[in-house]
């Protein structure tokens, strides 16, 4: 993890008196709902990623999901960069009165901020699942079985118990 990053997960756990910690916000979530299949999904789906090794994996199961529904996907919307112009232009894809679902694989302090987002606009948290995600042929096919389950409501799949590799929380909102 990058010192910037750090430093952000360090503010965001000073914060914590203040409620803006992920933690905090997914313990809010009512625990019959987080993680349980959704029948009554929108037709407006958006995914979102950080600009990980998995990330083509991740889209193309959100895309094959797509596809299935015959839902419309929007263009991805990429968090490579923890700056106020990129959370901006989040924030600004996020405004209107348009139901959609919000999928996403990010980092840790990735995942923090856009969830902020998200709920500061209303989002009903549906899946929250902390993984380890390997840049191997095994961690892509996850990755893709994730977005596959986010973007269709499925219930996600188990992750591998030796699982090994970088740290990356999958969610889902409907906002």
């Amino acid at each position: 993890m990058s010192a910037d990053r750090r430093s952000l997960l360090k503010v965001l756990a000073a914060a914590a008196p203040l409620g803006w910690t992920l933690q905090a916000r997914a313990a809010d979530a009512p625990t019959d709902v987080v993680n349980a299949p959704i029948t009554d999904l929108p037709d407006r789906l958006l995914p979102l990623v950080g600009g990980g090794a998995l990330d083509a994996a991740f889209l193309d199961g959100v895309a094959q999901a797509a596809q299935a529904s015959g839902g419309q996907r929007e263009r991805t919307a990429r968090l490579p960069a923890l700056d106020a112009v990129t959370l901006a232009h989040l924030a600004s894809r996020l405004d209107g009165n348009t139901p959609r679902l919000v999928v996403a694989l990010l980092d840790d302090a990735g995942a923090a901020l856009a969830l902020e987002l998200l709920r500061a606009r209303g989002a009903r948290l549906l899946a929250f699942e902390p993984q380890r995600l390997a840049p191997t042929l095994a961690g892509a096919a996850h990755a893709r079985a994730l977005g596959l389950a986010l973007a269709s409501g499925a219930p996600l799949p188990t992750s591998p118990a030796t699982a090994a590799g970088a740290p990356c929380i999958a969610l889902a909102c409907l906002i």
